[in-house]
């Protein structure tokens, strides 16, 4: 076949998530005649999306996943690594519901501080709408015949790290923290990676110390770490020995330079290294790799974007969109919006939906170079370079 071969993927979303199925290279994603960038990889059946998944809240998702009871039982979620205490699954099923229905009533309320303010059930929705502005209510509770009439909130609203500039709030729906986890659910099955989704145990630190986090690994034989380059870089420069590590198996961390992923790979050979992508406004991820195999193959990439993501490279000048092998702000298309802020939003997200990263793609060298030849000097602990 001659020029760019072109094939149909189903990535198998709902008609909420796409309005349609594009062709593009089987290899890149790339549809010449839009300009934009689609992932080549497909969902299976019990990976896909459907109305039903976009009618659950973020809770009920997760809960809806939990093992069988017989299993949860035994099965343990949470490790506390300070302390060592534990928790199931069916202790965490539990708790959850004890704590929705503890809330329910006014003196489980009242006896944690909060200021109480009750309302008719025959209010109509303006009424407790304007309820909830006079009484600056942070917090809603109703029956589930009433709760129609409270707005849709979000559950949660978390702060960019402000990396180039200052943090920005970002509001995330229950819409995507339930695509971002059934995706990651298809990634947890390909990759043995650990979510609640998939009844795997998490070690929880209280707050973040190296040498805790390399006890914590030895005690309780941690096998994955999503880990931030500094972590990366610290494990490389700074583990001394001295702890067992031999039950870590993989670890995936944003793109850091080839020079530290190298030395990551001598010093520990058994360990899987995968480099990713993705924001705050992308619900943390965006790309990603399945194999060890194909982050050999191509080591200065961060991997293949998730089912159903898309994206472009676009002149941020002209914000014209460029073809493969071009210098450009990469946008994506995925759920998320500024919160509290009209301007950054729109300068943010455009119009018909693309998020501006503000990150640069090129085939020139990157920052994560420059910043590595300045980590190979013995007393620069760290060093971030901005293009």
């Amino acid at each position: 076949m001659s020029g760019v071969e072109r094939w149909i993927i189903s990535t198998g979303e709902d008609e909420q998530f796409t309005n349609h199925r594009p062709s593009f290279d089987r290899k890149s994603g790339y549809d010449p005649v839009t300009g934009i960038y689609h992932s080549v990889l497909q969902l299976s059946e019990k990976h896909k999306m459907t109305s039903g998944n976009f009618e659950l809240d973020t809770a009920k998702f997760v809960l809806s996943q939990f093992q069988c009871p017989a299993q949860a039982e035994s099965q343990i979620a949470l490790i506390d690594s300070a302390t060592n205490q534990n928790i199931t699954y069916a202790k965490l099923h539990r708790s959850i519901f004890s704590l929705a229905t503890g809330l329910y009533h006014a003196l489980a309320v009242l006896s944690i501080g909060a200021i109480l303010s009750p309302a008719n059930h025959s209010n109509t929705e303006l009424e407790i709408g304007k309820q909830v502005r006079l009484s600056g209510a942070t917090l809603a509770i109703a029956t589930p015949e009433e709760a129609h009439k409270l707005v849709p909130t979000d559950p949660a609203i978390l702060y960019s790290s402000g990396t180039t500039g200052v943090s920005k709030v970002v509001v995330l729906t229950h819409a995507n923290f339930v695509v971002i986890m059934k995706l990651l659910k298809y990634y947890v099955d390909a990759a043995s990676l650990g979510l609640f989704c998939s009844g795997d145990t998490t070690v929880l630190m209280q707050k973040f110390d190296f040498q805790a986090m390399l006890e914590a690994v030895q005690t309780h034989k941690i096998s994955h770490i999503p880990a931030v380059p500094p972590v990366i870089l610290g494990l490389v420069k700074h583990n001394k020995g001295g702890y067992d590590l031999s039950s870590f198996e993989n670890t995936d961390f944003c793109h850091w330079s080839q020079q530290v992923a190298d030395a990551f790979r001598e010093k520990f050979p058994w360990v899987e290294l995968k480099q990713g992508y993705g924001l705050t406004e992308t619900t943390g991820a965006a790309t990603f790799f399945v194999t060890n195999e194909e982050v050999k193959a191509r080591p200065s990439s961060v991997g293949m974007l998730f089912p159903g993501f898309s994206a472009e490279l676009v002149n941020h000048e002209k914000e014209e969109t460029l073809p493969p092998f071009k210098e450009g702000e990469l946008w994506v298309k995925v759920p998320g919006v500024y919160f509290g802020n009209e301007e950054a939003t729109a300068a943010t997200i455009t119009k018909d939906g693309w998020l501006r990263t503000g990150d640069l793609c090129w085939r020139g060298v990157a920052p994560a170079e420059h910043e590595a030849i300045l980590l190979s000097h013995h007393q620069i602990l760290d060093a971030a370079v901005v293009p």
